[in-house]
């Protein structure tokens, strides 16, 4: 995937998970991230559970370090609520996280990221700060 290609997937993201201020819509949202957007479901071999995870995953695996903290923190300001109950006043974030405009450098980050992961053994001299 080339640069203007990643940055796109990030706003698109970003796009579709920026309306959503409820846990219900965030797994809903979740449960149709596959090839079609069709909604997964369960099945003998894959409960939710996994199947949210596997959202989760497909998200995460894009996100550098600091748009990783700004997902969790925004994930959790999602509210629990059932349907019908109405929403409270929350100040949350906009934004899920804010999309890199120079992908270049998420890409070194991300390397890091993956072989400090793998490996635990990234030079020092190799390393974002």
């Amino acid at each position: 995937m080339d640069e203007a290609q990643q940055t796109a997937q990030e706003e698109a993201i970003v796009k579709l998970l920026s309306p959503i201020k409820s846990w219900r819509l965030f797994t809903e949202s979740l449960q149709r991230m596959s090839e079609k957007g069709s909604k997964l479901e369960e099945s003998s071999s894959e409960s939710k559970a996994d199947i949210l995870f596997t959202g989760l995953e497909r998200i995460n695996s894009i996100l550098d370090g600091n748009q990783q903290r700004q997902f969790n923190a925004w994930v959790g300001q999602l509210e629990h609520r059932q349907p019908g109950q109405k929403t409270a006043d929350t100040r949350m974030a906009v934004l899920p996280f804010h999309p890199h405009f120079q992908p270049h450098i998420k890409y070194g980050q991300v390397r890091q990221q993956v072989m400090i992961a793998w490996h635990n053994d990234l030079p020092s001299n190799q390393r974002y700060v």
